[in-house]
């Protein structure tokens, strides 16, 4: 068998069981079975720091993005839509 990572709860919410003998109760919301080279399972067993990481860095050029995008401005924007 090859690895797979199954996320218990869903996607998003959920957690990646790391216990494939675990028992499966009436009360869980869903199981989701991927391989174990896929970017949700990898993005998942990523550590806090790298989260915090990435996040940050995003955040930065969420903000970054808008000023340095020639044509993109505010000014420029409702300039076009008069």
């Amino acid at each position: 068998m090859s690895k797979v990572g199954v996320f218990v709860g869903g996607i998003m919410m959920g957690h990646l069981e790391p216990d494939l003998d675990a028992p499966v109760t009436k009360t869980m919301a869903g199981m989701i079975v991927l391989p174990e080279a896929h970017a949700l399972v990898m993005r998942k067993r990523l550590t806090e720091a790298a989260k915090h990481r990435i996040g940050k860095s995003r955040a930065t050029n969420a903000v970054i993005a808008p000023n340095t995008a020639p044509g993109i401005s505010w000014g420029t924007m409702s300039s076009r839509t008069k």
